[in-house]
């Protein structure tokens, strides 16, 4: 079968990543070279994707001067996509500077951002982009009260800011959320405070098993 245009190896980039074949997906860019098809910025976009769940980041490098070489740079879907690789593979430093260079900071950026600081255990970062994402009238989503009250979870004294987004939380009806009511009960045992964790688990209108082991794990 010919590929004969970018939008097909595009879909055969895309294919691969669907059935879990990463690296296969990776290297389609050296045959679409052989067959002189360049790639737009929706196949640098599936192959940054690709390296993203490899946590390959050498090769989440090499798309990304790729796409530099391409003049593709300043595209802010490629740029976000970017930040979410590095970000989950633990290169902060360079995800901070493709987020830097957004010409406008996106709720996706922020999210991928915030989230990376704190599963690599980079609380104050998370927090400083989380103040700094309301200072910029940004409102925040699931994903980022997740992210930043996980990172509450690493911060000393950060305790007042988790409240702020217990109050969020509750301004915006987020409690049937278990995934944020959890990481929420989560900071307040984390953050020393069993008595507010106990009262956020008794008020939740659906717990798991997740919710009775982080209280447990508070005692």
């Amino acid at each position: 079968l010919e590929y004969s245009n970018v939008y097909s190896w595009t879909a055969l980039v895309q294919g691969h990543n669907d059935c879990g074949e990463f690296l296969n997906a990776l290297h389609i860019l050296q045959r679409m070279r052989e067959s002189s098809i360049s790639p737009s910025c929706y196949t640098f976009q599936a192959l940054v994707q690709s390296s993203t769940k490899l946590k390959c980041v050498v090769r989440g490098k090499e798309m990304h001067s790729e796409i530099i070489k391409a003049g593709y740079d300043g595209n802010d879907i490629l740029s976000t996509t970017l930040i979410d690789m590095y970000a989950k593979c633990g290169s902060l430093n360079e995800a901070r500077m493709v987020f830097d260079n957004l010409p406008g900071q996106n709720l996706v950026a922020w999210n991928a951002l915030i989230m990376g600081y704190a599963e690599h255990g980079l609380g104050k970062e998370g927090v400083e982009c989380f103040k700094s994402m309301q200072a910029e009238g940004m409102q925040p989503d699931v994903v980022t009260l997740v992210g930043s009250l996980k990172s509450c979870c690493l911060v000393t004294g950060s305790i007042n800011i988790g409240r702020d987004m217990h109050n969020f939380i509750i301004k915006h009806g987020l409690q049937e959320n278990i995934v944020v009511m959890n990481t929420l009960v989560d900071m307040y045992v984390k953050v020393g405070s069993i008595e507010e964790a106990q009262d956020v688990f008794n008020k939740m209108p659906v717990r798991d098993v997740v919710s009775w082991n982080i209280l447990l794990a508070g005692y």
